[in-house]
């Protein structure tokens, strides 16, 4: 019942700032600012995350809830055209992108999947500590495979995984002083709903 409630409040939301938005706009939004609630009340799971709402929706009104996410959204909106960049011409992507693709590729090799993504949640949580709320898992995968794919031998000890997590933290918090965009996604990719 609170899930369809949340559901509908968004959905309402979100209709009236962004019109018709597609999967990959509404995703980001959605998980994005679950990671942002769970990093301001110190959250460790989804369902400490789902009683954080249900208390959210018994203690304000509806009124002040649409308020608060009229907020958040319209900062993310801000964000995201601040921060992501659409490519609709595919061979300028990969003549631009190509040492990064290689680099994301190499990266993804050295930890398996399951690590990779227990890297990415710190990661995360640390981009919104220093103000990124926009695709911060697209962008947390990025760095990190990143920082992966740099690493000149196989992350197979602890000690690896935290250096490349430091450094990876480190690399967060530089971005934080930048301006412009730090994703690069293919329209086409968005379209078919592969990302």
């Amino acid at each position: 019942m609170l899930s369809n409630k949340i559901e509908q409040m968004w959905s309402r939301e979100w209709c009236v700032r962004l019109g018709d938005v597609n999967d990959f706009i509404y995703n980001n939004i959605r998980r994005d600012w679950e990671t942002y609630v769970k990093y301001v009340y110190n959250l460790q799971n989804t369902e400490q995350y789902l009683e954080k709402l249900e208390e959210i929706f018994n203690n304000y009104t509806e009124e002040e809830i649409l308020e608060y996410l009229s907020v958040w959204t319209s900062m993310w909106i801000k964000h995201y055209r601040e921060r992501v960049k659409i490519i609709w011409n595919e061979e300028l992507f990969d003549r631009q992108h190509k040492q990064v693709t290689e680099l994301l590729t190499r990266g993804a090799q050295k930890l398996s999947i399951q690590q990779i993504i227990d890297l990415m949640e710190p990661v995360q949580l640390a981009l919104i500590k220093y103000g990124e709320i926009v695709c911060t898992y697209l962008l947390a995968k990025q760095v990190l495979l990143q920082e992966l794919g740099k690493e000149e031998k196989d992350v197979t000890t602890l000690q690896d995984v935290l250096n490349v997590l430091n450094r990876v933290l480190y690399r967060v918090q530089l971005i934080s002083y930048t301006n412009g965009p730090l994703l690069f996604i293919k329209a086409k990719d968005i379209l078919k709903g592969v990302i």
